[in-house]
């Protein structure tokens, strides 16, 4: 057999020989391998923090209402040694910071628990270095309750002595007050307070924080106290004021205009008012509800209206109604018969008749129009409006028009029996 040569292979040639590169590789892993065992058996201490302090009451403490009010938020931390690929990997989760005798407690008061560290992962080859810091904290646990409060006004301004100043309203009436049983028993007031020294001549809306007191006006003030509002949009309207006539419409009253207004004395005559001043400013003349003359006759001439004010008016005086007396000089009256009646609103497809031969209707007016009045002066019409769809028999009112005579006006009301039919 001939000997190789050794002395004249290359080196560069063995890593092309399959079974070297295998040795090879195999040898440097185990090289690798022994020098991190080597250095991760080197103990290393590591700081962990943000860890959180777990506070477990016991189930019958929990049933009897207790809770934890503070110290629950308290994060800890503590020093741990060990294998260094261990204690590298470690988080604030893999350890868990419990407050001793927490589930001794049973009754409200502030305590003071020592706090101890354990392991809570499957991380657990290192050791605590060091005691859990803090070491103690303080906790408060009481009963929770709830509670309402009106919120009371002591909103402090100056109105310009032409303004009127409304009162204030809150975006909110009330607070829900919630925390420690021994805390909201203190409470006994929530206020807004505010103070402008600002003279005041138009509406401003402010947002007012909200205050607790106690029975001695003492402020109270508590991290453990929550409330449904902290503060309140306070509006505090002012108003422009003014002096308005009053007057009224006239429903079923004579087509004369001249003869309604120099016959009817309202009393009083005008009103004082306030409203914001772009309303009020535009504003001459204040209406009371409509009078309807219908109901007038010498008889029964006089009536109390109360004003129709919308609620952006504020009625400055002392009375929320005035007094209609209709001047009845000259007025007679004559009883007239209907039989021709009119159909208003009848749709194109049915017919329709009135079953009342007659209708004696009652006119009130002027002496002279009185006397010339006549049954071919009164227009008697039945609207049909809203019955569009009706068929068969019905009462309807009538609306009665009295044509040529403008100071003249039907007095009660009136209704007919009628028929309504298909066209044929």
């Amino acid at each position: 057999m001939k000997k190789v040569d050794m002395t004249k292979i290359k080196l560069s040639e063995l890593f092309y020989n399959d079974k070297f590169a295998i040795v090879f590789s195999i040898v440097l892993s185990l090289i690798i391998w022994l020098t991190i065992s080597s250095n991760g058996n080197n103990s290393r201490a590591v700081k962990i923090s943000d860890i959180p302090v777990t506070i477990e009451l016991s189930d019958n403490a929990i049933e009897d209402g207790l809770r934890v009010f503070s110290g629950q938020d308290i994060k800890a931390e503590v020093y741990v040694s060990g294998n260094r690929l261990i204690v590298g990997q470690l988080k604030e989760s893999d350890i868990e910071v419990v407050a001793l005798q927490a589930g001794n407690i049973t009754v409200p008061g502030n305590y003071i628990l020592e706090l101890t560290a354990r392991k809570a992962s499957r991380l657990n080859d290192y050791n605590f270095s060091s005691g859990v810091s803090p070491g103690f904290i303080t906790v408060s646990v009481d009963r929770y309750r709830e509670a309402e409060f009106l919120i009371e006004d002591a909103i402090q301004y100056r109105a310009d002595p032409d303004y009127f100043a409304s009162g204030v309203s809150f975006s909110n009436q009330s607070v829900v007050i919630s925390g420690p049983e021994t805390e909201i028993s203190k409470i006994k007031r929530v206020v807004a307070n505010y103070e402008t020294t600002d003279v005041l001549k138009s509406t401003i809306v402010v947002d007012v924080p909200l205050t607790m007191y106690d029975s001695y006006g003492e402020v109270i003030s508590s991290d453990q106290i929550e409330m449904s509002v902290k503060s309140v949009e306070a509006t505090i309207p002012i108003l422009k004021k003014k002096e308005v006539n009053i007057g009224v419409d006239v429903i079923n009253g004579p087509m004369n205009t001249d003869f309604i207004n120099d016959r009817i004395k309202i009393t009083p005559s005008s009103i004082n008012l306030a409203a914001p001043s772009d309303i009020i400013d535009n504003l001459d003349t204040i209406k009371l509800i409509d009078l309807d003359f219908s109901k007038v006759n010498p008889y029964n001439n006089k009536f109390e209206l109360n004003f129709n004010l919308t609620p952006e008016y504020k009625n400055l005086s002392n009375h929320n109604s005035a007094v209609i007396n209709i001047d009845m000089s000259r007025i007679k009256s004559k009883k007239v018969y209907v039989s021709d009646f009119k159909f208003l609103n009848l749709q194109s497809d049915k017919d329709a008749v009135v079953n009342t031969d007659s209708l004696g209707i009652t006119i009130w007016g002027l002496d002279d129009q009185i006397r010339q009045l006549s049954s071919s002066d009164i227009e008697a019409t039945v609207n049909m409006k809203d019955k569009e769809g009706f068929t068969g028999y019905t009462q309807m009112p009538i609306d009665i028009k009295i044509v040529g005579k403008d100071s003249c006006w039907a007095y009660g009301s009136y209704n007919v029996n009628i028929q309504v039919f298909e066209s044929s």
